[in-house]
């Protein structure tokens, strides 16, 4: 368990606060690790922790209750076994099964009580809840007793915002993982013998495959990934692929893309690998596509207009400010290589990219979408260790906030159109991709961007036909999008650094025949956007 929760808890505890909330993934390890935590102003008084849950009602915990078991003697005991003879009263047994009524039995407690309340999300907005919690704040603080919801993800009610205290209980850390890992290797030994140790190599890939998991699911992840030989990484991998694409709006890219498999953006890629393997190299990748559909405010003609979107751009911007996280935003036309770009980074360093879907994040229910984004953002965190590198795309930038704009720092980046060489090089590679013979050099000087080309040869393959009959299929993105292209590229022009060579985009100076290293001079030929195919 993250210290910093273990010593915030425990001054709660000791300064008499009644009312808390702990947002975790996994509410029973929670329970179980912060019974354990005696406050030393408690040191001599009776004590005891009590939970409460839909379908069991008021119960001991089961620390306590194996205190009653083995009739251990201690002033917690002392305390648990009156609170025992007050659960099993049948006259209130089952009613404790409704929390409106469980928490009006709670006035009757000792002194020193804690209550944990399970997965209180699901309760906090009704009203005669919230008006119950509400009563027992005055009380329990005179009283010395303690309230503490627990969920995944707690959104208060503005009658209760100011009077809940709230913590986190963030995901395991590496430590804790590796000592999960540990256990149920020595289970797994137990029952196979003669099976050889485990070398330290493939204990850190396993920490490394349940990373952003909860303690329950890594348990769970690495006890079903043995086999006769021991742990099998790529099946640990597999689950922890399913387990995380159980967040809303996240999933594991499992592509094996590599820059070389891109075409052109020369400058960018040459730019992205020194970010790679620089000094503060990232932990993970973070991939959100066309962000401004998702963020967009109130006065923007883009997103859904809603509360929503900007509690989303809020969440986003808070966590990128409070992690410092940072990244490079990336805007062009449909179809330039914005999306593969990214996608590939996370297989040149060899670390995760999560694909960060804000769109899927929300949801027609009350409150369920900031809740989905704070258990995507707490993911994301724990699988790139709080260094996060964030690249964006957009296809226009005007409905990104200013303060947004500016937490990706390392540069925002102009996509163009292909240049030639760009797209002889990317027609090169899809030719060999898709094993096509005929020649693409009649195509070479269509205005394909690099997903058209690939469209192209995709269609040649598929029907066992030339490129060059396959191109009829297609109309470019310059034809069908060139006024939104040229407002684009009037935007950019000056402001954005460009992708395939160095310093800002420069609209006027069309296609680049040749990408040189730095310090060579270039050569440009001017070339319109809407060249006809």
């Amino acid at each position: 368990m993250n210290s910093s929760l273990i010593t915030a808890y425990k001054k709660a505890a000791e300064a008499s606060v009644p009312l808390l909330a702990i947002t975790t993934p996994d509410p029973a390890m929670t329970i179980e690790n912060l019974v354990l935590i005696r406050p030393t102003s408690l040191k001599d008084e009776p004590y005891a922790v009590l939970q409460w849950d839909i379908c069991q009602g008021m119960t001991l915990t089961p620390l306590e209750q194996r205190l009653l078991n083995e009739k251990a003697d201690t002033n917690t005991l002392q305390s648990s076994k009156a609170l025992a003879a007050l659960l099993v009263d049948p006259q209130t047994n089952s009613q404790m099964k409704n929390l409106p009524f469980a928490l009006g039995k709670f006035r009757d407690l000792p002194s020193n009580t804690i209550v944990f309340i399970h997965n209180a999300q699901r309760f906090l907005h009704d009203t005669l809840v919230m008006q119950a919690i509400w009563h027992l704040r005055d009380l329990f603080k005179t009283d010395g007793q303690m309230l503490v919801l627990l969920g995944p993800s707690l959104k208060l009610p503005p009658e209760l915002s100011h009077d809940v205290i709230v913590l986190d209980d963030p995901l395991p850390n590496r430590e804790q993982l590796h000592s999960i890992v540990d256990i149920q290797y020595r289970n797994f030994q137990t029952g196979m013998p003669n099976a050889a140790p485990p070398c330290p190599e493939t204990i850190e890939n396993a920490v490394d495959a349940v990373l952003g998991l909860s303690s329950f699911e890594a348990e769970q992840a690495v006890s079903m990934s043995f086999s006769n030989k021991g742990l099998n990484i790529p099946r640990l991998w597999e689950q922890k692929y399913k387990a995380i694409e159980q967040t809303p709006g996240l999933r594991i890219y499992r592509g094996a893309e590599r820059f070389t498999d891109i075409g052109g953006v020369a400058f960018l890629k040459e730019y992205l690998l020194r970010i790679l393997n620089g000094r503060a190299k990232p932990g993970g990748i973070v991939f959100i596509d066309e962000m401004e559909k998702s963020v967009a405010g109130a006065n923007s003609s883009h997103g859904d207009n809603t509360g929503v979107s900007q509690d989303i751009h809020k969440q986003l911007l808070e966590h990128m400010q409070n992690t410092d996280a940072t990244g490079i935003l990336m805007v062009g036309p449909p179809g330039a290589s914005k999306s593969l770009i990214s996608k590939a980074a996370g297989n040149e360093a060899g670390i995760p990219t999560l694909e960060f879907d804000l769109g899927g994040i929300k949801s027609a229910n009350v409150g369920a979408s900031e809740q989905n984004m704070r258990q995507a953002l707490k993911v994301i965190t724990t699988i790139t260790n709080g260094a996060a590198l964030y690249l964006a795309t957009c296809n226009s930038i005007a409905s990104i906030s200013p303060e947004l704009r500016r937490r990706f720092r390392l540069g925002t980046f102009m996509f163009p159109l292909p240049t030639l060489e760009e797209r002889a090089a990317i027609w090169k590679i899809y030719l060999n991709k898709y094993q096509l013979s005929d020649s693409a050099d009649a195509l070479i000087e269509k205005p394909f961007t690099g997903a058209e080309i690939r469209q192209c040869a995709d269609i040649a393959w598929r029907l066992n036909i030339s490129v060059a009959e396959a191109a009829q299929y297609i109309v470019p993105v310059s034809i069908s999008a060139k006024t939104s292209i040229e407002e684009l590229y009037s935007q950019a022009d000056g402001s954005f650094l460009s992708a395939s060579y160095p310093g800002t985009f420069k609209k006027d100076l069309g296609e680049c025949k040749t990408i040189p290293s730095r310090g060579t001079r270039r050569t440009r030929v001017a070339a319109p956007i809407s060249e006809p195919v």
